[in-house]
């Protein structure tokens, strides 16, 4: 069954406004999902770059990908970093065409990618579906109900069933919300595998993947509290100005937020 995301009302109005739309997010978080079932992506052609078949295409001559159809989704568009400046040159030409640019790493901190389509595109990030939103509750706006003076209603969202150690445990992704521990703990690990064979060489590429295996471990285990980089190089025996630039990696997978 398909749940609508909050996402929805933005990707909406942005779409009236500028001719692309960007959406990115980590893995799993439902984006694919979202363009596939919401009826304003109905006119679109759909291909993704984790086809390596369409991606050769897209390396070869990235300006015939983007003229494949007039309403077009690109998933993975990061992985061919010349799509992004073949739908600008489209634009110019046609500034009717409609593209959304879909992906798992964030496209304003890859440096491959040299053009940020500024005053074309809008960004958007689909995170993964708090608890309300998952049970199809309407989005909350007590935050601006607070400029107006009026304070939220005490129990007006409903609690979670679960204990908290085991709603942490198995994550808030749409594919195991409803899965069993040892399911969660089975997807996690291929979740990583994944990640570390298939996205991060196209994201930042590293020498060597024990070390940025144990640094995400170190990073795991700093969640919600300071964190040290000369710390986690020391628990790691990784060079300490390495350490950043993994860091770094993981963020713009949106594996990672730094307050």
């Amino acid at each position: 069954m398909y749940r609508q995301r909050w996402l929805t009302r933005q990707l909406q109005l942005s779409e009236t406004i500028l001719p692309i739309t960007v959406l990115t997010g980590a893995r799993q978080t439902g984006k694919s999902t979202l363009l596939a079932n919401e009826p304003m992506f109905d006119g679109y052609s759909y291909t993704t770059l984790d086809d390596p078949d369409s991606r050769e295409k897209a390396h070869t001559n990235p300006v015939a990908f983007v003229d494949r159809a007039d309403k077009l989704i690109i998933d993975e568009a990061h992985r061919e970093p010349d799509l992004f400046l073949a739908a600008k040159e489209a634009l110019r030409k046609d500034k009717t065409r409609r593209f959304v640019l879909s992906g798992s790493a964030n496209f304003l901190l890859l440096r491959r990618i040299q053009d940020s389509l500024a005053g074309r595109a809008a960004y958007h990030v689909l995170r993964q579906p708090l608890w309300t939103e998952w049970l199809q509750q309407p989005e909350p706006l007590w935050l601006l109900s607070m400029f107006d003076t009026q304070l939220p209603a005490s129990g007006s969202e409903p609690s979670p069933a679960l204990d908290l150690r085991t709603i942490l445990f198995r994550g808030f992704l749409p594919g195991i919300r409803d899965a069993a521990p040892e399911q969660a703990a089975v997807f996690w690990q291929s979740y990583v595998t994944t990640y570390l064979e298939r996205d991060l060489p196209d994201i930042s590429p590293t020498t060597s993947l024990f070390d940025y295996r144990a640094v995400m471990r170190r990073v795991a285990l700093a969640t919600g509290s300071l964190m040290e980089f000369r710390k986690i190089a020391d628990d790691t025996n990784v060079n300490e100005k390495t350490v950043p630039r993994y860091i770094d990696a993981i963020q713009k997978a949106y594996l990672l937020s730094l307050l």
